[in-house]
């Protein structure tokens, strides 16, 4: 569709028009229609031309043709059809929806701090003690992974069989507690 000026020039009063009657405004209207903003006020403005695919994709949220918003008469649309037509667009090309399954999905691929430690302390890593920067290294390197510092900290004093040993007031070491021996009272 190779338009001229005077056809930017009414389309985009028309979409104007739409957009103004629908009462949002021109940065939630293009973060619904999948566009940036400077390019629905150029769109609007008729300040340039524009790629049809855009104009496609705002008429799509008005539930209309490019062909009807040429030939639009806005007396046809009420100010609550066309909020509902609008909610009804967001609605269903919504981006945050995540399904179940892929849900699932996520969390089985994530492994939060106590799996990787209980992997290390399975394959004996804390016979020594170990610096919380050493144990950020083996995951690294090991698993791929990154946690903070706070996160392995928290994770280590969550487990009670690990003793810290100061190595200075900043800096602390852990090692995997012995076994305390059974004595009867």
């Amino acid at each position: 569709m190779k338009e001229t000026v005077d056809e930017r020039v009414i389309l985009g009063n028309n979409l104007l028009n739409l957009r103004l009657k629908a009462c949002i405004n021109r940065k939630m209207l293009a973060d619904i229609a999948g566009i940036g903003d400077s390019t629905l006020f150029r769109l609007e403005a008729t300040k340039s031309r524009f790629y049809l695919d855009t104009l496609q994709k705002v008429c799509n949220v008005y539930g209309i043709t490019p062909e009807e918003a040429y030939q639009l008469d806005i007396n046809k649309f009420s100010h609550d059809e066309l909020r509902s037509t609008i909610e009804h667009y967001r609605r269903s090309n919504r981006k945050d929806v995540v399904s179940a399954s892929s849900l699932n999905a996520k969390i089985e691929k994530f492994q939060g701090f106590t799996y990787y430690l209980n992997i290390l302390i399975d394959e004996g890593f804390f016979i020594d003690f170990k610096t919380i920067g050493e144990v950020k290294v083996k995951l690294f390197n090991q698993f791929g992974v990154v946690f903070s510092s706070q996160q392995i900290a928290n994770g280590m004093q969550f487990k009670k069989f690990f003793i810290i040993k100061k190595l200075n007031p900043k800096k602390s070491a852990y090692k995997l507690a012995e076994p305390r021996p059974y004595t009867k009272a």
